[in-house]
């Protein structure tokens, strides 16, 4: 079967026996994302440096220190994985003629990874407060209009994305999958 590959700022799509969907958060503040990044590299080095110098004064390190060192690389892999998604992160779609499978990238490590099986699937946006059927032409949405995608499936499972996409571009991803699965019945 065919490669077909598109790319833009928003999105990347790429068909061939199935439909992959990545989803780009919007740009993020560098120095914001900086800040992230030089925090949680201190939280990670700073009781390891406060070791070193507990072992250097020939003190015995106590359980408390322990508990401070967790609770120092808990909160600092929870940043680093922050700066990772904000950097890096991408939701990933996987569309199959009979499975949707869901997760996010943040290059290092994927997360919430899920597959849910259907019999039917439709692709929706929001727009007005109402759910919009993506492979339905509405001339009133202007370009400028961004919805989450939402994936509904026969089992009445709904999936949201996380970030936001334009509409045009989410009634185009609905068109291509309505063409290479829903023709395919």
């Amino acid at each position: 079967m065919n490669i077909l590959e598109e790319n833009n700022q928003f999105y990347k799509i790429r068909i061939n026996s199935s439909v992959r969907l990545e989803i780009y958060g919007k740009s993020k503040n560098k120095i914001v994302l900086n800040l992230l990044l030089i925090t949680a590299i201190i939280g990670y080095l700073l009781p390891l440096l406060i070791m070193s110098f507990i072992i250097a004064d020939d003190e015995s390190l106590v359980f408390g220190y322990f508990i401070s060192l967790l609770i120092f690389w808990g909160v600092s892999s929870y940043l680093l994985r922050l700066y990772l998604w904000n950097r890096y992160g991408r939701e990933i779609f996987i569309i199959n003629k009979e499975s949707l499978e869901h997760y996010f990238d943040y290059k290092l490590f994927k997360d919430n990874r899920k597959e849910i099986r259907y019999n039917k699937l439709k692709i929706y946006y929001s727009f007005e407060d109402k759910l919009n059927d993506a492979s339905l032409l509405r001339e009133e949405i202007c370009k400028k209009e961004v919805s989450s995608i939402i994936f509904e499936m026969d089992n009445n499972d709904i999936l949201l994305s996380r970030d936001c996409i334009p509409i045009t571009e989410i009634r185009k991803i609905g068109k291509i999958v309505n063409r290479i699965f829903i023709s395919k019945n």
